[in-house]
């Protein structure tokens, strides 16, 4: 008679346990979701360095886009003079969980641009060698 008591105990109990990891977001989507706050946050210190009094000041801008800008790999100007930022963003997303524990790496590569008015980003290819070309689970695109 206890065997059947314990197996009504535990099967709820069980369920309980496993009911949290139904309940959060897929991990690919919580790695999108990190990937695109970065690059939305490096839009905004972008816009913020180029729209500055200082922004005909090439070294003082690449200064600070350097200093500012995380995963800058490359900083061009464009031939008007205005300041075109690549940058790379990765992150790599894990769950606990042991056996059931999950992993997933999102990265994106995106250009950053003004043209006298805003800022603008948008997906670019990323380079074929450097850190840019580390395998991840998913290229991020950015509008």
């Amino acid at each position: 008679m206890k065997g059947p008591k314990v197996s009504r105990v535990m099967l709820p109990a069980i369920f309980l346990l496993l009911l949290p990891s139904c309940a959060r977001a897929p991990i690919d989507e919580i790695a999108r979701n990190s990937i695109r706050e970065k690059v939305n946050d490096a839009l905004a210190s972008y816009a913020h360095i180029v729209q500055s009094p200082d922004r005909g000041n090439r070294n003082l801008v690449g200064r600070r886009l350097n200093g500012q800008m995380p995963g800058l790999y490359s900083l061009t100007w464009s031939d008007d003079g205005r300041p075109l930022a690549d940058i790379y963003l990765r992150e790599h997303v894990t769950t606990s969980g042991g056996f059931f524990g999950e992993q997933w790496t999102a990265s994106a590569c995106v250009r950053y641009s003004y043209d006298g008015r805003s800022a603008a980003m948008k997906s670019i290819e990323c380079p074929e060698t450097g850190i840019q070309s580390t395998y991840t689970d998913e290229r991020v695109t950015i509008p």
